[in-house]
This record gives structure tokens, sequence and C-alpha cells, in this order.
């Protein structure tokens, strides 16, 4: 079963009797009891982050993390990586310019990116709420910056990284 699905079925059954409880004068604080058990899920997947991967679907994929932590490695890296509530290495060094585009995304999340500054890249760094340190120094706090490396030509084969954070961070050295 998938986390969200055992969600989304307990919460329409709490709905439900709720509804049933207020029609007999009983009135149950439903959203507060929601929102409770949702901060104290998130407390033990921080605490115990394999807790709920057998039972609740939570777990790491090659390109999704989630209240997990990965490492992702090796030259045929492209597409979209997503960490939501969890940490990810990311080694690019073995990527070939022209290979196809690489998105970042990290949300409530840290991602740790692994350049080699020999080879063209050009990153685009996107950060709401949170922040994309780039190779130069340079951080996108809430907005866009570009970095490119020395080797970068225009019009030429390049690494393209876009790297998004929103309430997390994501850095690359």
């Amino acid at each position: 079963m998938h986390v969200w699905s055992l969600f989304w079925g307990v919460f329409f059954i709490l709905i439900g009797i709720s509804i049933m409880l207020k029609a007999f004068g009983i009135i149950l604080p439903l959203f507060r009891i929601l929102f409770a058990a949702f901060v104290i899920f998130i407390g033990i997947s921080i605490l115990f982050p394999g807790a709920f991967k057998k039972c609740c679907g939570i777990s790491q994929s090659g390109r999704e993390t989630m209240f997990s932590e990965s490492n992702i490695e090796g030259n045929n890296i492209s597409g979209e990586y997503s960490t939501i509530f969890g940490s990810s290495n990311i080694d690019l060094t073995q990527i070939t310019p022209g290979s196809p585009k690489i998105e970042l995304n990290a949300v409530f999340a840290g991602i740790k990116v692994k350049i080699d500054r020999s080879k063209p890249y050009r990153i685009k760094g996107n950060a709401a709420f949170g922040g994309v340190m780039l190779p130069n120094g340079n951080t996108a706090a809430f907005g866009t910056t570009v970095y490119q490396t020395d080797s970068y030509k225009e019009g030429s084969p390049a690494i393209e990284v876009e790297a998004n954070a929103v309430f997390g961070g994501i850095e690359i050295r």
C-alpha cells in the first residue's frame, strides 16, 4: 500500500465518522487529530528512516528519494531526480557532455552534487524558501542564478543541470 493511499483512506474514514458523531451531538476535532498524526508520522520517519518503507511504500528508487537517503552515481544519469524529506548524494563526474538534461529537485530535503569542473557544465539554480549553492560561491536563496564552467561554450555539447530547491538545499561542488 502506498503512503498516500493510506493517508487518504484514513482521512475519508475519519471524515465519515466525524459526520456520524456530529449527528449525535459529539464533535470530533478531526483536523487537529490528522495534523497531529501527520507531525508524529514525520517525526518517526526522520528518527527511523526505514520504519515506513515496507508498510507504506516510502522508499528510494533510482529517481525518487522520500524519507530516506540515497547515493546516485554513474555515467547514465539523466532526467529528473527528486528528494523529499531526505538527503541525496549525486556524483555527476562521470557524465559526458551532450547527454540529456538533468533536473534535481529538493523539497524539504538536502542534495549534495559533485561535478568535474574541467567539463562543460551549465547549471541553473532555482530556489523558493531554500537555497542552491553553486561551485563559484554564488547562492540562489530566492530566485534564479546560473553557473557555467570555464570550458562551457554556447552551442557546444555541454552537461545541462537544473537544480530546484523548495524549503530545502542543494550544494553543488
